[in-house]
């Protein structure tokens, strides 16, 4: 049965009984529709929330309330690169596809592209440029799913620079980074 922390009725434990930590290394990322950077992904991190504050002033000190808005933030994934450059050239792909085109053809290109892979037959653009993302955080000893984290509309918004050096005497393995945008996310415990 899952709890989802989203909800209103969500109550915290009143004792603390769970002294077991969790690894940072126990999790799968799985990013819909771009099953290269899912493969890959060596770290991912869970963006910041950050909640609005109203501030009302009285003649004395001003009062701070709690607001009505959320801010997610962006999240960063580091991935191995494949021999093929096929992980790098999917990112590059789609953010140059919906975000620096030269041409309506390339628009056209990239949207016929993206409507092959999406399981909707009538996507809409948001669906064409944006997918979803689910964190599973496994436990160590059996890799059963501790908690998800789902992500919604989630896009690329930079890949990092990659570096190609012959200064080191071993063959380093090739990684990359990209940060990813999103609108909401949702923590699923499960138990």
């Amino acid at each position: 049965m899952a709890n989802d922390v989203d909800t209103i009725a969500y109550v915290p434990t009143p004792t603390f009984t769970n002294v077991n930590s969790l690894y940072g290394n126990h999790f799968k990322f799985t990013l819909l529709n771009w099953p290269d950077v899912t493969f890959d992904t060596q770290s991912i991190t869970i963006p910041s929330v950050t909640a609005a504050m109203q501030q009302y002033p009285n003649p004395f000190v001003t009062l701070p309330q709690v607001g009505d808005h959320l801010h997610y933030g962006t999240f960063d994934v580091v991935y191995l690169m494949d021999k093929a450059f096929n992980t790098y050239f999917s990112l590059y792909y789609w953010i140059k596809g919906y975000g620096f085109p030269h041409s309506y053809d390339e628009i056209a290109a990239f949207r016929a592209a993206q409507a092959a892979r999406t399981p909707n037959p009538r996507p809409q653009v948001r669906e064409l440029e944006k997918t979803r993302a689910l964190l599973s955080i496994l436990q160590a000893d059996t890799n059963s799913t501790v908690a998800e984290i789902q992500y919604e509309d989630v896009f690329p918004i930079a890949i990092g620079e990659v570096t190609f050096e012959t200064t080191q005497s071993d063959a380093p393995l090739l990684t990359g980074r990209v940060t990813f945008a999103t609108s909401d996310f949702h923590v699923v415990l499960k138990s």
